[in-house]
């Protein structure tokens, strides 16, 4: 009895101390995760990250297929000068230091390149005792050029074994520069994208993923990983309806006219009007210099009282709603009518004095005429101003013109009811011959392409 007392007092030992040491080891894990997970995790959050990697861009192309915007990709190159073993290292130095000097950094011949790489992986630049790990060989190194990189000797031997360290980024080319600027768009890092860029940007923007960096001496990031043997898919090309030679006389003539005029800014569009197509888009404002570029789309994020154009939608409510016909007789008052105290003229004095056809009142755009109408027969009372608002929207004013591009602005139509206090005696024949209602040049377009399929 007294050898088994003994075994299971043994026994009893030994599983009190495992008891305890799983307890000790279980309270362990809990202070170092629980009372001190702060302390850890800000540890490692200072000296390993995440980096975001993302594949080229897919291609923005003209309708002829002339390019609009494509990526360049462009790699900085860096020397982890520690990284080779010393068999490696002596026997590709002489060879290495050659190419370099030869085709990537003639500015040095190949022994001043031995001379600076040696003395790195020494030590003997920058006063580091320990060898350079993050030696910067050349920067913006375009995709033909990375590509002999490569296969230097040393180099060839990837990131582990012989220092090639890679990083990798794009640049955004816009071949015909300034021409359609704001239209095609830019893919921008710390802001929303814009333009074409910004409304397809889920399918120009190639695959994107997560490569783990750390921290090194000095403050320098080095992938954990070969990046350069990472293939990351490219997003997908957008043929778009521009035309490059319509654009292209487009924004010259814009430009001549603007200095011409010393204006501040100017719009031009080209649509075609059996589809609706934009053919070409040109935004100009003057900077500073007095040069005109394209920095921002006044086509779809400006609106502006329509003027003329409006008398067109007056014309067609009036027709629409049988209150007019073309030959119908409107006295235009020798070209200037007084409307409560505020005048309406025309350019010209078109009747001389004499009634005129309601059609010659659309011809010669008489805003005595579209203004007279419009007080006469559509603001008697709430139900007429009503009813012309409705025949507005009717027209498809009041809509967005659908464009993909973001960033359009939403047209402003007077209501007698919403807009109470901005409404008064003279808002209907004042918006009847173009003012006191905002909308963009691309609505206005759209509106003038809907037209012309009503009149056919």
């Amino acid at each position: 009895m007294s050898r088994k007392n003994e075994l299971l007092a043994r026994v009893y030992i030994v599983m009190t101390f495992f008891v305890f040491l799983s307890i000790w080891i279980i309270g362990k894990v809990f202070y170092v995760n629980v009372i001190e997970g702060d302390k850890w995790k800000s540890k490692i959050s200072a000296n390993v990250k995440w980096k975001v990697i993302e594949g080229d861009r897919g291609n923005i192309y003209a309708s002829d297929g002339n390019i609009l915007a494509a990526s360049s990709p462009l790699f900085d190159v860096r020397l982890d000068l520690l990284a080779p073993s010393d068999a490696n290292f002596s026997k590709n130095i002489d060879s290495l230091s050659f190419l370099i000097s030869k085709y990537i950094r003639p500015d040095k011949s190949a022994g001043q390149w031995k001379a600076e790489l040696t003395n790195g992986r020494k030590g003997g630049i920058a006063g580091t005792k320990k060898g350079m790990r993050y030696y910067l060989l050349k920067r913006n190194v375009k995709y033909e050029e990375f590509m002999k990189m490569k296969n230097f000797p040393l180099l060839r031997l990837g990131q582990v074994r012989g220092g090639f360290i890679v990083e990798r980024k794009t640049s955004r080319i816009k071949p015909f520069q300034e021409m359609a600027g704001r239209t095609i768009g830019l893919n921008r890092e710390n802001s929303d994208n814009i333009g074409i860029e910004g409304a397809y940007d889920q399918y120009l923007k190639g695959e994107v993923i997560k490569s783990l960096m750390k921290k090194m001496p000095g403050g320098y990031w080095l992938p954990m990983e070969d990046i350069d043997n990472i293939s990351l898919n490219r997003g997908a090309d957008i043929i778009t309806n521009l035309d490059i030679k319509i654009q292209d006389v487009v924004h010259e003539e814009m430009l001549k006219k603007l200095n011409q005029t010393h204006s501040e800014a100017g719009v031009a569009i080209v649509m075609e009007v059996k589809t609706g197509k934009i053919l070409a888009m040109t935004n100009l404002s003057k900077q500073s210099d007095g040069s005109y570029q394209e920095v921002q789309n006044y086509a779809i994020a400006e609106k502006y009282a329509p003027g003329s154009v409006m008398k067109i939608a007056t014309a067609l409510a009036l027709l629409e709603d049988g209150y007019m016909d073309s030959e119908d007789l409107v006295d235009v008052e020798n070209g200037r009518k007084n409307f409560r105290g505020n005048i309406v003229r025309d350019d010209e004095n078109i009747g001389k004095g004499k009634p005129i056809t309601f059609k010659n009142a659309i011809v010669h755009s008489s805003n005595v005429a579209m203004a007279k109408l419009a007080d006469e027969f559509y603001n008697r009372d709430s139900i007429s101003k009503a009813h012309f608002i409705e025949d507005l929207h009717g027209f498809g004013l009041g809509l967005l013109s659908g464009i993909d591009i973001e960033g359009e602005v939403e047209p402003y139509i007077k209501d007698p009811v919403k807009n109470k206090v901005d409404w008064h005696l003279n808002t209907i024949p004042w918006m009847a011959h173009g003012y006191e209602i905002e909308f963009t040049p691309i609505q206005l377009l759209t509106f003038s392409m809907l037209l012309l399929i009503m009149v056919k």
